[in-house]
């Protein structure tokens, strides 16, 4: 928003703007999100300054048409990097990667990194130094089984060879991915089903992986009591905090642990929420200590909470309302 408080719009069109992801750059934000129109999806990257202003115009980040969701992005020091899922309305869906610079000009060729599967929840993606890490889930529709999946991406967009990650009863979700200078730390929604009263119970999983295999082998990080959903994970040199979302019968909330670099929770989860649902949440790492922010639902209205956290795990001051 502007100091007058109007609205800023991140683009003109119409459609129904979700799954946005946050990107933070020494000169301000990249925000990517899709758009849903009557009869279409495309992705789109906006740059932000640091106090949120608009950058620029919106780039719409696909070169061609059909339909295009799901974006996951980051910084690499020089420009960013977008990946998404395309579906082509005679084919199944593909995993894509494109490019932006700093001034959000396209770089290079959008490429393919992947081809022919469903996907289930949205894709992960972290840096490396010298390429990328980009993450997926896929469903198999006739024995109702999912696959967990990871390729490494060279720095101009080239896709190796996939490494199944995990395979599982039921179905996996969205992943969230961390560097942290060995290897990628993986967190996806694993082996979603229904009990006896169709409630849906799932746990979230963690996974450590290279280039080329897993090396950390698959660990649940949650129980299977409720739902762990919208994983969220970030690296500060020595842990991971994970940040997720329970849903049980008493409600949606928020929560935050510390991880070892084997994917083993340290100390009690902090929950972050209370007498209000939390959804959505996305953690970071700044140099200094996490931040989470998420979608907090009360009585008053839906607004954004942060919650900051120390390297210890503990909370440094209260929530934060941001709008």
């Amino acid at each position: 928003a502007d100091p007058s408080g109007t609205q800023a719009r991140p683009n003109g069109e119409d459609g129904i703007k979700v799954l946005p992801n946050l990107v933070a750059s020494p000169a301000g934000y990249a925000l990517t999100w899709t758009d849903v129109g009557e009869d279409a999806a495309t992705v789109y990257l906006q740059r932000l300054g640091r106090d949120g202003s608009l950058q620029g115009k919106p780039v719409k980040v696909p070169t061609g048409s059909d339909l295009d969701l799901a974006a996951a992005a980051t910084w690499n020091g020089r420009e960013y990097a977008v990946a998404w899922y395309h579906l082509e309305l005679r084919t199944q869906m593909g995993l894509r990667f494109a490019r932006f610079g700093a001034d959000g000009s396209r770089v290079g060729k959008e490429s393919v990194l992947h081809q022919g599967f469903l996907a289930t929840g949205a894709p992960g993606m972290a840096f490396m130094g010298d390429g990328y890490g980009v993450g997926w889930s896929t469903f198999i529709p006739r024995d109702e089984t999912s696959q967990t999946l990871f390729v490494r991406v060279g720095a101009g967009g080239e896709g190796g060879r996939p490494v199944t990650v995990a395979n599982a009863q039921g179905r996996n979700g969205g992943t969230s991915l961390a560097w942290n200078g060995r290897h990628f730390g993986m967190v996806w929604e694993d082996g979603i089903t229904l009990d006896d009263e169709d409630v849906p119970l799932g746990a979230l999983a963690f996974a450590g992986v290279s280039p080329t295999a897993v090396v950390v082998p698959r660990k649940n990080l949650t129980g299977r009591d409720a739902l762990s959903v919208l994983p969220t994970l970030a690296w500060n040199g020595q842990s991971y905090g994970l940040g997720w979302t329970r849903l049980s019968s008493d409600g949606a909330d928020v929560f935050f642990s510390l991880a070892n670099d084997q994917g083993n929770l340290t100390g009690t989860p902090l929950r972050l929420t209370t007498h209000a649902p939390g959804l959505m949440p996305s953690a970071v790492y700044n140099g200094t200590e996490f931040a989470i922010a998420w979608t907090h639902a009360s009585a008053e209205g839906v607004h954004l909470r942060l919650a900051r956290i120390d390297a210890s795990g503990r909370r440094v001051g209260g929530d934060v309302v941001i709008r």
